[in-house]
């Protein structure tokens, strides 16, 4: 994934959480922010792990628990979060969406330039 990808989502979830503050100043912008956090570190996570996955050609015992891992780590970071009231679960919702669509967004600008 090219960084600025990675800048543009930053920049997007930066923005949206200063007019989501503009709006309403609880825990909703730093909510997103989270969110936004977590989905590019799982992004980040994700293509090491594919990399390693079509550099070995197999499911690697080890790829498998580090993915299993990591999905616990994020779990357990959002609910620590949750539950002692510093974010809320539709903030970091909004986070990881906007995450997916600036990739979706990303990968079709990249299919149209391969196209052409």
């Amino acid at each position: 994934m090219a960084k600025s990808t990675y800048i543009r989502t930053l920049i997007a979830v930066i923005v949206i959480a200063a007019i989501i503050a503009i709006w309403e100043r609880s825990i909703w912008p730093f909510s997103v922010i989270v969110g936004g956090m977590l989905g590019l570190m799982n992004l980040k996570a994700l293509s090491w792990g594919v990399e390693g996955l079509i550099s070995a050609y197999k499911a690697s015992p080890v790829l498998v628990f580090f993915s299993m891992l990591r999905m616990m780590i994020m779990l357990s970071l959002i609910a620590w979060l949750t539950v002692k009231g510093f974010v809320n679960i539709p903030g970091v919702m909004v986070g990881f969406t906007i995450v997916f669509v600036m990739i979706l967004k990303e990968g079709l600008s990249y299919a149209r330039n391969e196209n052409k």
